[in-house]
């Protein structure tokens, strides 16, 4: 049953990821298209010229600037899904240790 719950749990973490991470993505692309653009930048350098050379990390806060919540629920999903796959790899790993315990 808990493995299950699980495979459900991470399936459905993967689907509001992969959706929120697309509506995230979408609001960073206007960035380049923004007249304003190095009002924007943070980690960008300054002697940057060209909109298509904006680091990702300045259009990931440019997401969060105009959609927060969005870029909120994209990231508190991905940190739920690396701590799901932590605790099961923890898991399996303990129970084949404890295997190979019992055999000797």
């Amino acid at each position: 049953m808990k493995a299950t719950l699980q495979a459900i749990l991470l399936i459905s973490l993967f689907c509001i990821f992969g959706f929120t991470f697309w509506l995230a993505s979408w609001t960073a692309s206007y960035l380049p298209y923004s007249d304003d653009w190095k009002d924007h930048v943070v980690f960008t350098p300054a002697s940057t010229e060209d909109p298509s050379q904006i680091y990702m990390v300045d259009m990931y806060l440019y997401a969060f600037r105009y959609s927060p919540f969005i870029t909120i629920v994209c990231t508190l999903s991905f940190i739920v899904i690396v701590v799901v796959l932590f605790l099961l790899v923890k898991a399996f790993w303990e129970e084949k240790v404890s295997k190979k315990i019992k055999e000797v």
